[in-house]
């Protein structure tokens, strides 16, 4: 149906009745909710296809004004396709309050001022703005009920990632927004091999270049600081592992928490994590103790 509707709304193919007509259906079922599954549906286009069938759902600034609605879905599609949103955000209208509290709105306020590869990351914005460290997971999970699996993503995930580390593409936002992702598969996935797998992918990162590990540690730094929850050297299980020995050169035959899988890069990466975490939590020496 979704394919069906977006197709009909394709400017300068169908009449005009018909293509307004179509962008209306659309427009209501982005207000029952069901952004993920006409995002899903876009994506599937070109992108120069899918930004002329986004002008045309929202070619006046009331359509998005205080709908709340259009801006998940919108978000949605930039989380999912952000080539197809990003010149649309440049030409959105200025003049819009509500957009002051939604990451589209900081996103708009910084397309105009940075290059891209200075913007803030959207998955940043998602989880500071909103105050809920599984707000992006949760888009996912709609995405996936829509039509990209998990190991869709998975391997979308590893491409993004290898090509960024193969070329030093540190400072980009996507470089970022696909650590945290990655990040959040090991969190919150409920499906060991998908752990498993997004572990590996995290090991191959590790192992291709070292210089990969403190923008991959700044993404580490970001989740802990924001989430309740365990840090992601206990998640892996490494703060057990440790704990079972004084000796680091005596890893590989200590004791193998559940879920652990023990491989060098990622034991010293995960043992500076470890290190990190057990400095920040310390406190500070006052001056003439000893």
């Amino acid at each position: 149906m979704y394919d069906d509707l977006i197709e009909l709304s394709r400017p300068g193919l169908y009449s005009m009745p018909m293509t307004k007509l179509a962008a209306d259906l659309l427009h209501r079922q982005l207000n029952h909710q069901c952004g993920a599954a006409v995002a899903w549906a876009l994506a599937q286009l070109p992108s120069v296809e899918a930004q002329l069938v986004v002008y045309k759902l929202f070619q006046r600034d009331y359509e998005i004004h205080g709908n709340h609605q259009a801006l998940e879905f919108l978000e949605m599609l930039l989380q999912l396709r952000p080539e197809i949103i990003s010149e649309f955000l440049e030409n959105f209208s200025r003049n819009s309050e509500i957009l002051q509290n939604h990451p589209i709105g900081t996103l708009y306020k910084e397309t105009a001022n940075n290059p891209t590869k200075w913007r803030t990351p959207l998955s940043k914005l998602q989880i500071t703005i909103s105050g809920d460290s599984m707000y992006r997971w949760k888009n996912w999970e709609l995405l996936a009920w829509a039509g990209y699996s998990a190991e869709s993503r998975l391997l979308d995930l590893n491409t993004t990632l290898i090509n960024a580390v193969s070329k030093k593409l540190y400072s980009d936002p996507e470089f970022f927004d696909t650590a945290f992702d990655l990040f959040d598969f090991i969190r919150y996935s409920e499906v060991s091999d998908l752990r498993r797998t997004a572990t590996d992918q995290l090991v191959a990162c590790l192992t291709i270049s070292r210089d990969s590990w403190v923008p991959l540690r700044i993404v580490v730094d970001f989740l802990s600081s924001k989430a309740e929850l365990p840090m992601l050297s206990t998640i892996l299980g490494y703060d057990q592992f440790i704990s079972q020995s004084d000796a680091p050169a005596d890893m590989e035959s200590n004791f193998m928490p559940p879920g652990f899988q023990f491989h060098p890069q990622l034991c010293e990466f995960l043992r500076e994590i470890h290190l990190q975490s057990r400095t920040a939590s310390q406190p500070p020496e006052r001056e003439g103790c000893r």
